[in-house]
């Protein structure tokens, strides 16, 4: 047997180009959506600066922005405390804790999270007031705490839509907390 030589690719020499298509090399290697997002920037700080309109935008959207974080905050610090405690009943030996806490979790990972927040800011909270209220008022009646009583005079509007929004957060994201916790511990 021979061996064959393989076969040589002979570099081909290409006239050094004019400066123009030099130029359009380079220019094709731009990201040009780097260059087209730098300059809706530009526009855009040239409008805040100017506009009033764009101004009162930017604060609300800052103030948007302080809310949302605030709000994710607080939420997912009580999601991971009720997970914590949901997820320790899920692997308790008790039947009872162990069924309550999976009923929860269940519930909660089955029904959409738009769902879960409209339930506890439009059907929980009224029906929790009105429970409070139905106790000051039968305390009321029974002379237990007197005419100046504050658990008669709350009413649903007591409780603005940001803390319910919270509470609704916080009781969705536990239950999927729970599993994150059961899972881990279950692992050990």
């Amino acid at each position: 047997m021979t061996a064959r030589a393989s076969p040589t690719i002979e570099p081909t020499s290409q006239p050094v180009g004019t400066g123009q298509s030099r130029m359009v090399g380079t220019l094709s290697q731009l990201p040009w959506w780097l260059l087209i997002l730098l300059l809706a920037g530009v526009i855009l700080s040239y409008k805040i600066a100017t506009d009033e309109l764009y101004t009162a935008i930017l604060g609300r959207l800052i103030s948007g922005i302080g809310v949302t974080i605030g709000v994710t905050l607080v939420a997912y610090s009580a999601a991971i405390m009720i997970g914590l405690i949901a997820g320790l009943g899920r692997v308790s030996k008790n039947p009872l804790i162990f069924n309550l806490a999976t009923l929860y979790v269940q519930i909660i990972r089955g029904v959409p999270m738009i769902v879960q927040i409209f339930y506890v800011a439009f059907v929980l909270t009224p029906a929790f007031f009105g429970l409070v209220r139905s106790i000051g008022q039968s305390s009321l009646v029974a002379g237990l705490l007197g005419s100046g009583n504050w658990l008669a005079q709350r009413t649903t509007q007591d409780l603005d839509l940001l803390p319910r929004a919270v509470i609704a957060l916080a009781l969705a994201y536990g239950g999927f907390e729970a599993e994150t916790f059961r899972a881990g511990i279950e692992s050990i």
